[in-house]
């Protein structure tokens, strides 16, 4: 089916168009409401991702601030926010971070062998297990205000023969 020009405007501009019946009316257009001044625009997508990141693996926010050229309430909206344009990538790069600290821990690990243990001092071997244990501390995901369960066993309490009655029949 061909339709010519002049069918094709008049369908487009017809009221029976759902275009023209569900567009919203533009706010700019009703005299009553104030005009925008100014628009406020949110710190860049990126720039918010990278902050957040920072900070969910524990860098201070006042380090952060300078090196971006942010504010810090900005960085601190960007490591809570739940938007899915920041949370998303910033909870995947977290997780590569995560994975590659682990990796190279676990390297590391099969690079020390009895025989370097053997050698060391006990104080390298101690800065050696904790500066592991920092590692795997840090990439644990934490709980806020996790519930904690107390579980209570009730058991009967043992008696003695003696303090149970005897029916003779």
């Amino acid at each position: 089916m061909q339709i010519s020009v002049e069918e094709l405007k008049r369908r487009l501009d017809s009221q029976k168009n759902l275009v023209n019946t569900l567009t919203l009316p533009k706010l700019n257009d009703d005299p009553n409401l104030p005009k925008i001044v100014e628009k406020v625009t949110p710190p860049e997508t990126s720039k918010a991702i990278l902050a957040g990141t920072l900070a969910g693996l524990g860098e201070k926010v006042v380090d952060i601030a300078p090196a971006l050229d942010m504010e810090i309430p900005a960085i601190k909206r960007a490591q809570r926010t739940k938007s899915l344009v920041v949370a998303l990538p910033r909870a995947n790069t977290i997780d590569r971070v995560r994975e590659m600290a682990l990796e190279r821990t676990l390297e590391c690990l099969g690079l020390i062998t009895e025989e370097k243990l053997e050698g060391a001092e006990l104080k390298q071997l101690a800065d050696v297990a904790s500066k592991l244990s920092r590692v795997a501390a840090n990439t644990v995901t934490k709980e806020k205000g996790g519930t904690t369960v107390n579980l209570v066993v009730y058991s009967p309490e043992p008696r003695q023969e003696a303090s149970y009655r005897v029916l003779d029949i």
